[in-house]
């Protein structure tokens, strides 16, 4: 068996180690929801998410806890809807709207969204 002496550890390139294992590193997924969005709106589960907010039929805003460095990370989504969009991505939140196949707003029970890039 060997072993292994250590003083001290460290990077020089924080970017590309994950350091603390809490979702604070850089380029990664900060925020992500599991939403029923059928009727009264309720979180399932999530990350960074500190409230939501029904806007209308089949619209709903994921407000984050901790603001995104920019407005230009990037947004995945996902619902048991035919259409699935999001518009007003802002460095706190982002709305999300869902569509049946004849692009009227409507309601989903499952509603999933990532947010990947940086934290301010």
């Amino acid at each position: 068996m060997s072993t292994l002496n250590v003083a001290n550890i460290s990077t020089t390139n924080i970017n590309s180690v994950n350091t603390n294992g809490t979702g604070t590193e850089k380029s990664r997924t900060q925020a992500w929801s599991n939403v029923n969005g059928f009727g009264t709106i309720y979180s399932r589960d999530s990350l960074n998410i500190a409230s939501l907010t029904d806007t209308g039929s089949g619209t709903m805003r994921h407000n984050f806890t901790n603001s995104m460095s920019s407005d230009s990370y990037v947004i995945s989504q996902s619902s048991n809807s035919w259409l699935r969009y999001m518009d007003t991505q802002t460095t706190n939140g982002i709305n999300t709207t869902t569509a049946n196949s004849g692009f009227s707003n409507v309601d989903v029970a499952f509603n999933w969204m990532t947010a990947t890039g940086n934290l301010a």
